[in-house]
């Protein structure tokens, strides 16, 4: 689960209401913070919540599960519901040119807007008031925007995978009903547990100034806000703990007074004291300056979600591939892999042949977005075997600067995933995690040597995507866990490996990876190809391509009439057997047709060696044209050599044959054995 994944109360929960789209945006300071949209005269608004982490992940993952997933989870915003299945690229090209304005323009333009919030969004997302953030950051810049429309677009588009056309203007809602929202007087904001009611709670007005004369008596170095709090309560407020049945406990105030719970408590202290000032009090001037310097003795520390940071580098498999068609030996394979900083585990896989290229980081991008049943179809692999559960984008990465991780990275994806920093060459503990993990290679003294691999590609290809998945189920990745989470891990008889610990912050929503639409993916990861259309199927260079919804929803015949060639496709350069095509506003998934001579793992072979073969072809076809007219010729010339006569030879004459009589209708006749030859 990551950022922006779609929650619902399927019976309310707090002011939580019952059944309306809620999302996931993150963790921060032990608060999560949860995001909506809601109607306000005539016009979408952003309301933000904050939920403390365990009482969030109680709701989400305890025995009564008061929070729930989304089945559906949508690519759009609320107010593009109702285009959800829309191509927008496609639907912009059929727009009637006259129109006022473009979707492309006002997506450009929207995008232009929140360009200053992205590069900030960490700041943002981690501020105490999000919305007030942005709409400072909104009167910077020039033109200055209103600031709601910044919220609404901000959020639409991290909440959405970070997709363009959530930017989209409002299309479909028009004379939709809307909520009429009261006002609420001294009634408490903020989340309520749902067994104590709606209107349980002060408003903080009753207690603001008691609240700021009691954090000045108490607050100090190493005096957290949650200490604070506790004394404030006991001391104070003269509050109480009741133990209850079911062995949970609550505080409680004897004689019914107003007291502040502690989101309330340190909202008020921030607000009226700054967040600078309350960590300074409490950690003091020189962590306050060295707060940002890494703490080289535990790198893991310094991240608390899944995908926070991922790295990524490249190996050379010792071994070589044998070749489809012959048993020389191919080019190396280079694997790319990207490792999750905080679970250990690998996320992606890429290849490329003979040297690293950017094929391999496109493809392991492409391995990270898809869901890994699809790339297990992609590769050959049986579903049931890749038991690999990770999948999703971070928000950044770490790359060495190789000829290929970095510069090739930069070049046209970092606008889709900025790369956080570029470690230096040669220094492996710069990016320990993935280096680490890189399978070893024994170094051979004498005269060079190399294995030939009794492997073809696909093959080493799927050998490698397994290591993957061994080592995501075996990896001790112990030293990651805190004190509190090897106490949880031994309670719930979970081991120590990156698939379990994947699997354990999955849960409880600790994430700050982005999920990316399978289409989408597809298009920013894989190579464009060209594709043409026949009787057979679509054609790429010698082999043709097909599937059941391609035919049986009639878009063969339609392509085959109106498109038939230059249509634009994507493929996986070193895996073929599967493509994508698209047309008529749709990227269709297509696989390569069976033929009778093949074994099944001819169609896994790189996009090289099916160019190639299209080059064979064409040759193989070229030469046939030449001999055949020579044939042609020749045969002529034999016939004429035979008979006398020219192939073609006679003459024109008007009308049409008349039916033969007397000894042609007798020729006729003999020639047709009805007549023995010499009879009367």
């Amino acid at each position: 689960m990551h950022i922006g994944t779609q929650l619902t109360a399927p019976n309310g929960w707090g002011d939580w209401a019952k059944n309306e789209r809620y999302y996931f945006s993150g963790t921060h300071e032990e608060q999560v913070l949860i995001v909506s949209f809601f109607i306000h005269d005539d016009a979408w608004r952003v309301s933000l919540r904050r939920v403390p982490k365990e009482t969030f992940e109680d709701a989400l993952t305890g025995s009564a599960r008061k929070i729930l997933r989304i089945q559906e989870q949508f690519a759009l915003p609320p107010w593009l519901q109702l285009m959800e299945d829309v191509d927008f690229d496609s639907r912009e090209k059929m727009r009637y040119k006259k129109k006022k304005g473009e979707y492309v323009d006002t997506v450009k333009t929207r995008r232009t807007a929140i360009e200053p919030l992205l590069k900030r969004q960490s700041e943002i997302l981690g501020s105490d008031n999000p919305l007030a953030q942005i709409a400072k950051i909104g009167r910077e810049c020039s033109p200055t925007q209103h600031p709601h429309r910044l919220q609404l677009w901000f959020f639409a588009f991290i909440l959405h995978g970070k997709h363009d056309w959530a930017l989209n203007a409002s299309q479909g809602l028009i004379g939709q009903w809307k909520r009429d929202y009261k006002k609420y007087g001294l009634k408490k904001f903020g989340r309520t547990y749902k067994d104590e009611g709606t209107q349980y709670g002060w408003s903080s007005i009753h207690f603001r100034q008691e609240v700021e004369t009691t954090y000045l008596s108490y607050c100090g170095q190493y005096k957290s806000m949650m200490s604070i709090y506790n004394r404030a309560m006991l001391d104070d407020f003269g509050c109480e703990v009741q133990k209850h049945n079911s062995g949970g406990r609550s505080i409680y105030q004897p004689n019914n007074h107003p007291y502040p719970s502690y989101s309330q408590y340190r909202k008020i202290v921030v607000d009226a004291f700054g967040l600078d000032a309350v960590q300074t009090a409490i950690y003091g001037h020189v962590r306050m300056r060295n707060k940002a310097t890494v703490n080289e003795g535990c790198y893991v520390d310094q991240f608390k979600n899944l995908l926070e940071s991922i790295e990524v580098d490249a190996y050379r498999c010792d071994d070589r591939a044998h070749a489809a068609f012959s048993d020389e030996a191919m080019p190396a394979l280079i694997v790319a892999r990207a490792i999750c900083v905080k679970t250990g585990a690998v996320v992606g896989v890429g290849f490329s042949l003979g040297g690293e290229k950017r094929e391999a980081y496109r493809s392991m991008l492409l391995c990270m977005a898809l869901p890994k049943s699809l790339v297990a179809k992609l590769y050959g692999i049986p579903e049931k075997m890749l038991d690999w559960p990770m999948s999703g984008m971070s928000p950044s990465m770490l790359s060495d600067r190789g000829p290929a991780g970095f510069e090739s990275l930069l070049d046209d994806l970092e606008e889709k995933i900025p790369i956080k920093s570029g470690a230096p060459s040669y220094q492996p503990r710069s990016k320990p995690f993935v280096e680490g993990s890189n399978p070893k290679s024994v170094l051979q003294e004498g005269a060079p040597s190399f294995i030939l691999s009794d492997l073809d590609l696909p093959s080493m290809m799927r050998r490698e995507i397994m290591r993957a998945v061994k080592q995501n189920r075996s990896k001790d990745i112990s030293s990651h866990l805190s004190e509190q989470e090897i106490v949880e891990f031994n309670r719930l008889g979970l081991t120590a490996t990156p698939q379990a610990y994947w699997g354990y912050l999955s849960d409880r929503l600790r994430t700050s990876g982005y999920s990316m639409l399978p289409n989408q993916a597809v298009k920013a990861f894989c190579k464009p190809i060209k594709l043409a259309v026949d009787r057979t199927g679509v054609l790429l260079y010698t082999r043709h391509y097909s599937s059941e919804t391609f035919r049986s929803e009639g878009l063969h015949a339609l392509a085959a009439r109106v498109q038939p060639k230059g249509l634009k496709g994507y493929c996986i350069p070193l895996a073929t057997r599967y493509i994508w095509m698209e047309f008529a506003g749709k990227l269709i998934d297509l696989e390569a047709l069976k033929s009778g001579s093949s074994n099944g793992e001819d169609y896994f072979i790189p996009l090289s060696v099916l160019e190639d073969l299209g080059k064979a072809l064409a040759e193989l076809q070229s030469r046939t044209r030449k001999s055949g007219r020579a044939a042609n010729i020749e045969v002529e010339q034999e016939f004429k050599e035979l008979t006398g006569k020219a192939w073609d030879a006679g003459t024109s004459r008007s009308g049409t044959p008349k039916r033969g009589r007397g000894t042609v209708a007798h020729e006729v006749a003999v020639m047709n054995d009805k007549i023995r030859v010499g009879a009367r």
